[in-house]
């Protein structure tokens, strides 16, 4: 799943014919404000930090949803993308234009033309949200029974990750893990998210108000 991409896709968007000149404009300060524009980049920086693409709320075009998110995030220059993979709700994560099929299983999944057709774009390392069927397996006993059944020579990597999204909570000095945990474990991957940052009313000290 290592791919290598056109530096072309970096650099400055162009504004698609027609655009009205405010829009154009919007995307030419965008564009000069990209991480990938600066006169120097940290080590890596392409390969290591990146976005993910899930559960949309409008789409911009004709493409499966899962395509059009996974090429945008490539023409914003990065090379990692995070997309969930869980066969029971993949419909509701990537619902536009797209005739999803009954998946059973990881592997049926994998085998579907929309995540074919992803795996065939120039990503660096593709991250796959999925979800166990019992979520308890997925601790640490369960991250070593998938690395040993997977191996060495695996194409894939079993990945000890942790998500933090609670943005409100840290704004108001609640507890975290992204303070109060995560500097205290080991891991290879953390994802960030602003999920109650969109609904406000999510934050543990609304809850703490109301109650």
């Amino acid at each position: 799943m290592i791919g290598t991409r056109h530096e072309d896709a970096v650099g400055v968007l162009p504004a698609p014919a027609g655009d009205p000149p405010e829009e154009a404009a919007i995307l030419a300060k965008v564009a000069a404000h990209r991480p990938s524009r600066l006169a120097t980049l940290p080590p890596g920086f392409r390969e290591r930090v990146g976005a993910t693409h899930v559960a949309g709320k409008y789409h911009l075009t004709e493409t499966p949803f899962l395509l059009e998110g996974a090429e945008k995030l490539l023409e914003l220059g990065t090379r990692p993308g995070k997309f969930w993979f869980i066969p029971d709700s993949i419909a509701n994560s990537y619902p536009f234009n797209s005739q999803w099929g009954r998946s059973r299983t990881f592997v049926e999944l994998a085998k579907a033309d929309y995540f074919q057709r992803l795996f065939a774009l120039p990503f660096a390392t593709f991250i796959l949200e999925a979800h166990a069927p019992v979520e308890s397996r997925w601790l640490q006993p369960g991250l070593t029974e998938a690395r040993t059944e997977l191996g060495r020579a695996a194409r894939c990597r079993v990945a000890h990750a942790a998500e933090v999204n609670r943005v409100l909570d840290a704004w108001n000095g609640i507890p975290t893990m992204t303070r109060h945990v995560l500097p205290g474990v080991e891991l290879d991957l953390v994802s960030s998210g602003s999920f109650t940052a969109m609904n406000p009313a999510a934050s543990s000290l609304t809850h703490r108000s109301r109650r």
